[in-house]
Formats: structure tokens, C-alpha cells, sequence
């Protein structure tokens, strides 16, 4: 038989319990009195509360009304993961220029295209 603590535990989920799970809670109820009225409470709270609720229905502008209330994300983790990237390329670029052999200027200007091209695709990324 399961502890006490453990079939409260279980009747929080009760209605979502698998089939093994409620006959162990069934088979902790049968066998302790005071669980037993337990359950017996819960599930007559539940059947009330049910029953008063059943006609209750959330106006229609409830959906409106909460969406406005909901602060939308920041879009600053976003600015920082861009300017993350674009010193990250920049660096790329400078480190480059600094050890590339005599024809770094091609390569410098290569790099540095494709770290603006990136930063610009990021930029319309978050504008979207």
C-alpha cells in the first residue's frame, strides 16, 4: 500500500492518472478510512464546481483584452546576438588583414563584404 502523502500527491493529477496509478490510489482509499474521505471530498468539490461553472462562459473581447495586457518579447537578446556576430566577424576580418600574406586587401575586402551581408540578412531578420 502507498503512504498517506503519496495518494494526496496522486489526487492532484487524479483526472489524468493512467489505468495503474488509479488502482493504486483506489487500493490506498479502500484501505484507509481517512483517504478515503478524502477522495470522497475532493471529487464532490470537483462536481460542485463543475456544475456552477458549466453555463459560464468568457466574453468574447476576454481574448483582446488579455493579448493587449501580455507584454510582447524584447527584441534586445536579438540586437546583442546581431552586434555579438558582427564584432565576431569583424574580428575574423582583422585578424586576417593582420596575418594574411601580401594579397590580404582581396581578402580583407571579401570578408568584410560577407560580414555586412550578414549583418544586414540578421538586421532583416529581426525586423520581421
Amino acid at each position: 500500500m502507498i503512504p498517506c502523502a503519496e495518494f494526496e500527491a496522486l489526487l492532484l493529477d487524479y483526472p489524468e492518472l493512467d489505468a495503474g496509478s488509479r488502482a493504486r490510489a483506489a487500493a490506498h482509499a479502500a484501505a484507509c478510512a481517512a483517504c478515503r474521505a478524502f477522495l470522497a471530498a475532493q471529487l464532490e468539490a470537483d462536481r460542485a464546481l463543475t456544475a456552477y461553472f458549466a453555463g459560464a462562459h468568457a466574453p468574447a473581447a476576454l481574448r483582446t483584452a488579455v493579448r493587449a495586457r501580455i507584454e510582447r518579447p524584447s527584441p534586445f537578446p536579438e540586437i546583442l546576438d546581431f552586434l555579438g556576430w558582427s564584432a565576431l566577424s569583424a574580428a575574423a576580418a582583422a585578424l586576417a588583414a593582420a596575418f594574411a600574406p601580401s594579397p590580404a586587401p582581396a581578402i580583407t575586402a571579401a570578408v568584410i563584404a560577407a560580414s555586412l551581408a550578414f549583418g544586414l540578412r540578421s538586421a532583416i531578420d529581426l525586423e520581421s
